[in-house]
């Protein structure tokens, strides 16, 4: 059984409305230091959540030991000084288990939080190949993958939302309402 020790929670929220907390997880005296995505807590302490997910935490912290006990400690490198001799380098043993449980694999269940996961990796990944000045075509072709148009969330001109399926841009910086949805509020808001 994992038990959990210096517990902290970041005070930025995720795009999906997850947050991050840091703990020490300790299993059989050895202890993990771990950074994961929790959702947002609802009737329910951090304490009674994370003891609530204990078996999937060390069941992954088992499965990656076992791995880590299969792939070799020492690797061969060139000779930096080319005398010819082949190298070996001892690579010190470290518990590799200080991963991250990503946002997408606690939110499987929810269809919504996995599709602006998505968006935001291709949003990265396509930011990364384009140019920064796109051509009208890009930036329509971009426009799908922005996020969900949210109530109560600041938005300034240029901003990019999907709107149930449909993408518009702001034209007028504001701060959300429910009445003020994007096909509702053509002064704040225009189709891409």
């Amino acid at each position: 059984m994992i038990t959990f020790n210096n517990t902290g929670i970041a005070t930025i929220v995720t795009k999906s409305g997850r947050i991050l907390v840091y703990t020490d997880i300790i299993l059989e005296g050895v202890t993990y230091n771990w950074a994961m995505y929790v959702p947002a807590l609802v009737n329910q302490t951090l304490g009674e959540y994370l003891t609530a997910n204990a078996d999937i935490y060390e069941a992954d912290i088992v499965a990656k030991e076992a791995y880590w006990l299969t792939i070799p400690h020492t690797e061969e490198i060139s000779d930096p000084l080319n005398t010819g001799q082949t190298i070996i380098v001892n690579i010190p043993k470290q518990r590799i288990v200080s991963a991250t449980i990503p946002d997408y694999e606690e939110s499987v269940s929810d269809v919504k939080l996995d599709i602006a996961a998505i968006k935001r990796i291709l949003q990265v990944v396509v930011d990364s190949v384009l140019p920064k000045n796109k051509t009208p075509q890009q930036k329509k072709d971009m426009s799908t993958l922005s996020d969900y148009w949210k109530v109560g969330k600041s938005y300034k001109v240029g901003d990019i939302v999907d709107y149930n399926g449909t993408p518009y841009v702001a034209i007028l910086t504001h701060n959300s309402q429910v009445d003020w949805t994007p096909p509702g509020s053509p002064i704040k808001w225009e189709l891409v």
